[in-house]
């Protein structure tokens, strides 16, 4: 019977039914699954990956509509729960996808995000396209880029004018065990200004 089934030729998780398949066989299984499925080593019970992300977005007062840039789009997991919050009619997402299976991953950030016609995404180095976004009318930055100090505190400091004022910069990973330099790049940007944090280690800050 199954002679007479035709495979693709692509794969996503061994879900074979899915015409919008992208990656190819033997890919990582665990592309993407940073928030989706986390690795059993995280040891996450509940996925706080999930929730804490949720936590931050529902911390925020943001109006209709409200338009945002992410920072480090990786598999569009974010991404797609940025759209499917409802709380957002223009996601711009950034990440030059430079390391050997980049092609693959932004296939299947295309795939989560395929129902949103809003998400617009960018290929290329925030520091490189910075200049192509508007300041003042952001409703929200979200930075989970390179996670060097120096790295996230230049992507503050390029994107932090683009948010209207009453606006939200945040981003992940403020985590002094795993990535302090992101921890002492945050404190030293928004020193004396209340910074949230969540389960799932991300920040936030209203401008």
């Amino acid at each position: 019977m199954d002679g007479n089934i035709k495979k693709p030729k692509t794969i996503l998780y061994n879900n074979k039914n899915k015409s919008e398949n992208y990656l190819t066989p033997g890919s990582q299984m665990e592309w993407g699954g940073m928030r989706f499925n986390p690795p059993f080593q995280w040891d996450v019970s509940p996925n706080r990956e999930w929730f804490g992300l949720m936590q931050m977005m529902c911390s925020m007062e943001l109006p209709k509509n409200a338009a945002m840039i992410e920072i480090g789009t990786y598999a569009g997991e974010s991404t797609s729960m940025f759209a499917c919050s409802g709380m957002f009619k223009q996601i711009h997402t950034i990440d030059p996808y430079d390391f050997p299976q980049g092609w693959q991953v932004l296939m299947e950030a295309r795939v989560n995000c395929r129902y949103w016609d809003y998400i617009e995404f960018w290929r290329n180095y925030s520091f490189d396209c910075h200049h192509c976004f508007k300041n003042g009318v952001f409703d929200f930055v979200y930075i989970d880029g390179d996670h060097t100090g120096e790295s996230v505190e230049r992507d503050i400091d390029l994107f932090l004018p683009k948010v209207k004022k009453g606006g939200y910069i945040g981003g992940h990973d403020y985590n002094p065990e795993c990535w302090p330099e992101v921890v002492n790049a945050v404190n030293k940007k928004f020193r004396g200004k209340m910074i949230q944090t969540f389960d799932d280690k991300s920040w936030v800050t209203r401008v």
